[in-house]
């Protein structure tokens, strides 16, 4: 079976590196699982383009390209029994009945919850989002929504645990995406680092981060410690008992391992879901793009930082948000006939 897998990642506003990374993980289920041929058709960002070309053929198209010629070009490329899987933002209804035309399945991510669009398969893994659905997709497409879906490695779900929360000096995570384009770990250390000066805290700069330098230049010191070169955060997760982080995957994961998760959202869809999982004591929202631009927060976080009751809900509660089992879901519908 032959599978096409179009999606961009790099230092780019509201795209970084986190559609890549989910695309890789099921590219990897797939190959696990059968002998597959797996090409990957990106736009030439450098950053997105060095995480996939040392596992997977990579076929680059022109960043400046229009979407009627992409459309061609995609059709000239795949074969007519492939299953093309997508994870762009902006495609329409246009795109999907061409290339339709030539592949055995469509499939799409598509985590803004577009209620028109009608590819063989919609996946949306955002936790929660089929509350907003209510049907409005048409019955041909196949929809994989909410939690369910969600790519967890199960070493993550293994390792999870409810922390303790009983002492004044904690381990902190801060991890804002593999490009951070706006910055937000230079807010954190800004803005939020100074008031955790009785906490340890590890900074994990992503492999497209710009401003890794600079940010270790201008905050290194004793209670701070940065990462540069993590390949997998579960890892880290294990060792931490609070996280900040922005409201994309990273932020579930984080719940999930059982970590007091922070929210700082970096985009609209972000903030939606951050405040949907605060609403559910699933974790805290600290602030938004809007807050990052004007550099203001407000210090009520602090309040929860210490309270071992409130931290310790935090952790319980978001360790049951998703059960590890959305590539196997994913991955069997892609193979059902239907």
């Amino acid at each position: 079976m032959n599978y096409y897998f179009r999606v961009d990642g790099g230092n780019i506003y509201s795209i970084a590196t986190g559609h890549i990374t989910r695309c890789l993980k099921l590219a990897d289920y797939i190959s696990s699982h059968e002998k597959a041929k797996i090409c990957f058709i990106m736009k030439n960002y450098s950053e997105g383009v060095r995480l996939v070309k040392n596992r997977y053929q990579v076929r680059l198209i022109n960043k400046d390209l229009n979407i009627n010629d992409e459309v061609r070009l995609i059709r000239r490329s795949i074969d007519k029994d492939s299953d093309f899987i997508c994870d762009l933002r902006n495609i329409n209804n246009g795109y999907i009945s061409k290339i339709k035309e030539n592949c055995n399945k469509f499939i799409l991510f598509d985590d803004l919850g577009i209620k028109n669009l009608t590819p063989h398969v919609l996946i949306n893994p955002t936790p929660f989002c089929y509350l907003n659905y209510n049907g409005k997709i048409k019955s041909k497409t196949t929809l994989l929504l909410g939690e369910k879906f969600f790519f967890t490695d199960k070493p993550l779900i293994k390792k999870a645990f409810t922390r303790k929360y009983n002492k004044r000096k904690y381990n902190i995570l801060a991890s804002f995406g593999g490009a951070d384009p706006c910055n937000i770990t230079n807010f954190f250390l800004k803005n939020i680092a100074p008031n955790l000066k009785t906490h340890r805290i590890s900074v994990i700069l992503g492999p497209a981060n710009q401003n890794k330098l600079e940010l270790i230049k201008n905050y290194r010191n004793k209670n701070i410690k940065f990462y540069t070169n993590l390949t997998c955060l579960s890892d880290v997760f294990s060792t931490c008992d609070i996280a900040f982080v922005c409201a994309g995957d990273t932020c579930i994961e984080s719940c999930v391992s059982g970590l007091a998760t922070f929210i700082i959202s970096s985009i609209y869809y972000e903030k939606k879901l951050g405040q949907l999982l605060h609403k559910k004591k699933m974790a805290y929202f600290v602030a938004d793009i809007a807050n990052i631009k004007m550099n203001k927060i407000s210090a009520r976080y602090l309040k929860i930082m210490n309270s071992d009751k409130l931290l310790r809900e935090i952790s319980s509660q978001g360790r049951d948000l998703v059960d590890g089992e959305g590539l196997e879901r994913v991955y069997a519908v892609i193979k059902s006939k239907s």
